[in-house]
């Protein structure tokens, strides 16, 4: 199972440029979200260089996640909530194994 980023469940998140011009950027990174951070090897939970002092906050509204995200959940068995916690304790796993 492919592991979206946990960056689609952010409320600081730019979901429009992201499906109008498929960059990825956010409030932290306006000019693009630095790669590990993209990809799931560090959750942004805590300050990153460069982060503008923002970092993740879970985005309440069901509505404003990215198209892929809510099309992704419709399909899993899991809540939204349960598909969050899914993903940060894959991530911890991983980590623990490096």
């Amino acid at each position: 199972m492919t592991i979206p980023p946990i960056c689609w469940w952010c409320k600081h998140f730019n979901v429009q440029v992201f499906e109008k011009e498929h960059k990825t950027t956010c409030e932290a990174f306006p000019d693009d979200i630095p790669e590990e951070i993209w990809i799931n090897e560090v959750i942004h939970q805590t300050t990153y260089q460069g982060d503008n002092g923002i970092q993740f906050e879970k985005q309440e509204n069901y509505d404003e996640l990215p198209l892929a995200l809510k099309l992704t959940l419709e399909v899993s068995p899991l809540s939204i909530d349960e598909a969050l916690e899914w993903t940060i304790n894959l991530f911890k796993e991983y980590q623990q194994r490096k």
